[in-house]
């Protein structure tokens, strides 16, 4: 026979049991919900940190890699429309300098720096202005230093360097690898 010491032992032996039974399995599941929601923030914080890296990617490919443009404007007919060609522009070429006669460039106007301007280079640093002696005054001039001789391919409807001078070769956004709309056609 159990005596009611033993049988009130047995009891809150029994009771403790079950309470630490109880216990753990609510720790192991109030486990499994935290590990969850690492895991959910650990996911968002990857897609966050994989969205960041692709902006960053895309902001140095058009920085310093390629561009989209709009020429538009009568100074380049025939080569470009009047009502506006969207080209692709590589900007590599002015940064080490490859940019040679012939290129179709476009660049910041030399006299309005919210406009860009898309001329082909008629003459680089050190090569002679062609046709000195009608812009200039003088029978001969050359190309300073640093700078690029624009014209436009419709010399009677354009504003180059003509009107404006030499540019600068600062201003040089990129060189026009090929328009792409309404057709496809290289300059």
């Amino acid at each position: 026979r159990l005596s009611g010491n033993m049988i009130a032992l047995l009891r809150s032996v029994v009771i403790h049991s079950r309470s630490q039974q109880r216990s753990r399995v609510l720790g192991i599941s109030r486990q499994r919900h935290l590990a969850s929601v690492e895991q959910e923030e650990v996911g968002i914080l990857d897609t966050v940190w994989s969205v960041a890296k692709f902006a960053a990617f895309l902001h140095c490919l058009h920085e310093y890699v390629v561009d989209i443009s709009m020429c538009c404007g009568p100074s380049m007919l025939p080569t470009l429309n009047t009502a506006g060609d969207l080209v692709f522009l590589e900007r590599i070429s002015p940064r080490f300098d490859w940019i040679k006669k012939g290129d179709v460039v476009i660049c910041k106007s030399p006299t309005n720096p919210e406009q860009t301007v898309c001329k082909r280079v008629a003459a680089v640093a050190g090569e002679p202005v062609p046709n000195a002696h009608q812009f200039t005054g003088r029978s001969q001039a050359t190309v300073p230093k640093g700078h690029i001789w624009l014209l436009g391919d419709n010399s009677d409807n354009s504003t180059d360097s003509r009107y404006y001078g030499p540019v600068p070769a600062a201003l040089l956004k990129g060189r026009v690898l090929c328009r792409f709309w309404p057709s496809f056609s290289f300059p």
